[in-house]
Parts: structure tokens; sequence; C-alpha cells
């Protein structure tokens, strides 16, 4: 579900536009490996619910980041790491979306009648074994000898300047620095965003889904090289930001929604609970539909000409 970290001593990866983009990402890499890892033992202590939202959302720069830089490395050489984080990213996400879910339960009945808030705790109770449950295997895996040897592996690997790096193929020139790369990846990221525009109006749950991933690997890519940008970028990461988050919400009640229905096929709740729930869905789906319909204006910003001309602006100077 929706997301973001705080920094440790380092604010910037520290990035270059005259530096492979292979360093570079190893760079970008170890600077979002350290958030993870010190956010670690908060996630694992489980008293502070920002450190695992934190720790989930430092893997998926991460994993990000593998899919913007893996060109430039060998496959056999990132595969592990991305396949480990990927793993690592799930117990996370099935705790943190059920931490999403009961937030979201417990403010809903803020104006119901308290008998009627008391008639969801079934719900809750149910999501809150659920969430005993994945935090259980997230602890295990935490503990486990797979991750200590990821951890030790990949430390090497971003601490090891040169490694897994991608033999050239020919004699001709490679597009292989930052300040040659990047307009071009950038653009392709945008261009991946846009091309919902004739799709937009009409689009189905699962369409608006994957805008959202688009926009999030669109906004990454950005934020990774912001500090080598024009400071122009930063009007276009806040209006990619806002898509993000609105595509977020909408995916959230959607998931929600799904969760409610599936509770309410089980058939076993007596009638007061049964109506509350139907109530929270009644409400989830009202939320889903007002998200669907405003979709457009976030949009518009993503997409308007001002923000195209920043963008160019943003690469210009590389």
């Amino acid at each position: 579900m929706s997301e973001e970290p705080n920094e440790t001593n380092r604010t910037t990866p520290g990035l270059r536009p005259d530096e492979p983009m292979t360093e570079a990402g190893r760079k970008v890499l170890r600077f979002h490996f350290e958030r993870m890892l010190e956010h670690e033992p908060g996630a694992h202590a489980g008293e502070d619910l920002d450190a695992l939202h934190d720790m989930r959302v430092a893997t998926r720069r991460q994993r990000a980041a593998f899919r913007l830089f893996a060109p430039y490395f060998k496959p056999k050489a990132i595969r592990p790491f991305g396949r480990e984080l990927r793993t690592l990213g799930a117990h996370l996400g099935a705790v943190r979306d059920l931490d999403v879910l009961m937030e979201a339960a417990k403010a809903y009945p803020v104006e119901l009648a308290s008998d009627e808030a008391d008639s969801l705790q079934p719900l809750l109770d149910l999501w809150t074994s659920q969430r005993d449950q994945a935090r259980a295997e997230l602890l295990t895996y935490l503990d486990g000898d797979e991750y200590a040897a990821f951890k030790e592996s990949y430390s090497a690997f971003l601490e090891t300047e040169g490694a897994g790096v991608q033999n050239p193929t020919a004699d001709l020139p490679q597009t292989t620095w930052v300040r040659h790369a990047l307009p071009g990846r950038i653009w392709d990221h945008y261009s991946a965003v846009r091309a919902y525009e004739l799709a937009l109006a009409r689009a189905s749950l699962e369409t608006l889904h994957a805008l959202r991933i688009a926009a999030k690997r669109l906004r990454y890519a950005l934020e990774f090289f912001r500090e080598v940008l024009d400071p122009s970028v930063e009007e276009t990461i806040a209006a990619v930001v806002g898509l993000q988050d609105h595509l977020g919400q909408l995916h959230d009640a959607d998931v929600t929604v799904g969760l409610l229905q599936d509770f309410l096929r089980r058939g076993a709740s007596p009638p007061p609970v049964r109506e509350a729930v139907e109530n929270y869905l009644k409400f989830k789906q009202a939320r889903l539909r007002t998200l669907r319909r405003s979709a457009k204006r976030p949009w518009r910003q993503v997409t308007r000409k001002r923000c195209r001309r920043l963008l160019a602006r943003a690469l210009a100077g590389l």
C-alpha cells in the first residue's frame, strides 16, 4: 500500500554526471541499503510502525534501482540480490499492508454509535491474527541464515567498484555515463506514463494500478538523480508524487473492498457484525468511485506542457 523514509548521515548518494551508470547505480543502491539497515532494528522490535514502513520503502527503492540500472550489469551478478530484496519486500509488505488496513478501519468508526463500532471488532480480530502470523514469518526471515548471507554478499558487491559490470559488446562508444544515458532513460519512463492518455477515460482498476507503477518508476528515477539535475525537477517530482499518491489511495481502497467482500462471503458472522461490515464496504466503494472520477486532476499535472518543459530543463544541464 502507499508509502516514504528518514535519512542517516548522508542526504544524497553523491552522484556525478561524469561517472559510469554502474557506479552511479552502486551509490544509489548503497544509499538505500544503508537506510534499510538503519530501520531494521525498529522493524524487528515491532514497537515503531514507522520503522517497518521506512524499511519497506528503502527495499522498494533498491528494487526500482535494480530495474533502472540492470542493463549496465551482468544479469548473473545482480539477479540474486534482486530476488532476495523481493522476498524481503514481500515479508515487510505483508505486515505493513495489514497495518494500513487496520489503521483505516479503526479511523472509520469515529462518528459511529459505539455498538456499531464494536460490531467491526471481529473484522479487526481477523486482520490482527493475520498480521501476527505475517510478523512471525518476517521475524523468522530476518533472523535466518539466508538473510544474513544476503546482507554480507550484497554489502561486498556494493563496496567493490567494477563488480558485476557488463562488458562492452563492440568497439563503438557505449552510452554508459550518467550524462549520456540518463536523459533517454528518464524520457522513456515519462513516455511510459503518458502512454496511458488514451486509456484513462475508461481505465479499469487494473489499468490504473499499472499506471501507478509506471508513475512510481518515473518518480524514483527522478529522485535517484535529483542532485545532478536542474532544481526545476522538484516541481515535476511533486506532480508525479501527487499522481502516485492518488492512485495509491485508489489501490488501497480497491484492496480493502476485496477483503471486505471476502469476509462477507464467509457468511458466519452474526447480523450486527455483517451489517457493520456491509456499511464499511459501502463507505469504501464510495471512496473508490470518488478516487476514480478525480484521477484526471493529478494526471493533468504530470502530462501538461509545463511539466514537459520543466523536465526538459532539468535534463538539459547534463
